[in-house]
Parts: C-alpha cells; structure tokens; sequence
C-alpha cells in the first residue's frame, strides 16, 4: 500500500532525528556553518515571522511565564524548610560580614543622591514599608495613585487649600488606628496641616478620591 505524504514526512522526521542524535557533534558543526552562511537571509525571516505571528508569540510568552511560576511555586512549596533554613544561614553570614569605610561611605551617598533625585518615590517606599510594620489591612497605594490625587486636588492641601510645591500623604484614618494605606485613604496635606491633625480625626471634613 502506497504511503501518503503525511507518512513519508512523519518517516522522515525520525530518520532526522535519529541522524542527529548518532551524528551529534558533526550536526552541530553543519548547523553552525550554515547559520554563519545565511545570517541576513535568517535576521529577515525572523523579523517577517515575529511581524506576521505576534499574538501566537505573545500567547506562547505568557504560557511560559505560568510555567515557570507554576514550577517555582510548586519547588518552594516542597522545600520550604530547607529555603528558610538557608535564608536563615545567609542573613548570619551577611550579618556578620564587615564593610569597609570606603563602601559603606559610598552607599550612603548613592543613597543620599537617590533621594535627592526621586523624592516622591522614596517618600512612597518609606509609607509602604511603615504600613507593612504596622500590618495595615490594604497596603497596595501606587506612585501613578499619588499623581492621580494630587491632580485631582489641584496640588493643593486637601486641608488648608494652599497650593504647595511638596505635599505629604495624609492617612484620613491614621495607619496605627487600623486604616489602609491605599488610594480611597490618603490626601495631599501641606507638612503644617499634617502635624497638626496627627494621628487624630481631620482637622477638617474631607471628602477622600473615589475612583
């Protein structure tokens, strides 16, 4: 009985296969020469076919993605002692590791300059990180939120009214009396207006950006 197409090429497949499994190192030597050989003919081919194939690519990345997440998730699920253990084991070895003037001189000004230039988003790590402290029920406030509420004020104190160059976030419910550190909580408040409400109620009634 003949043999369709599909057959002949099936055969074929594994006779190929079966050839660079045998012949490996010589394959790979006739596989180099020829990239070299038709390195543009490839570069156009590839870009043609990421141009023409871009949500079968997209859809084989996030695939990818999900396994890989799906695999790490599965390995810290079976060894977590053993992670914890070695973390523990690190953060010793770091603890008891010494830095040199010199270094700690330079991370300290790196750090310094970072400030300087990127005051918002160190005022906003230094909130998350004072909301995780205190285990603040939501703690999901995000820098594009912060420019979102300040526009919406105006860039004025939510409190005063004045318009100000550098506004603070004002937790409308004080973190350490249970309120979230999350968008439909804070208000821009000018630095007097924030320490003379506190920890306490507004010093004026306020209506919080619902979005």
């Amino acid at each position: 009985m003949p043999q369709t197409p599909e057959e002949r090429r099936a055969k074929a497949r594994i006779r190929h296969v079966r050839y660079r499994t045998l012949n490996r190192k010589y394959a790979l030597a006739r596989q180099r020469e020829w990239n070299a050989a038709h390195r543009a003919e490839q570069s156009i081919y590839n870009k043609a076919y990421r141009l023409t194939h871009k949500e079968e690519i997209a859809a084989k990345k996030l695939a990818r993605k999900a396994e890989i997440h799906a695999t790490q998730e599965a390995y810290r699920a079976a060894h977590r002692e053993e992670l914890r253990a070695k973390a523990r084991i690190a953060s010793i070895r770091n603890k008891n590791r010494s830095i040199s003037p010199a270094r700690l001189a330079r991370r300290r000004e790196s750090h310094r300059r970072y400030a300087a230039l990127n005051p918002e988003k160190r005022l906003l790590k230094e909130q998350k990180r004072r909301a995780q402290k205190l285990s603040a029920p939501r703690n999901d406030f995000t820098l594009e939120q912060w420019h979102q509420i300040k526009k919406a004020f105006h860039h004025c104190c939510a409190y005063c009214g004045k318009k100000q160059q550098h506004l603070t976030m004002d937790h409308i419910t004080h973190i350490s009396r249970g309120g979230s550190h999350t968008m439909h909580n804070i208000v821009p408040a000018c630095q007097s207006c924030n320490n003379k409400k506190f920890t306490g109620p507004p010093i004026v009634p306020v209506q919080p950006l619902l979005l």
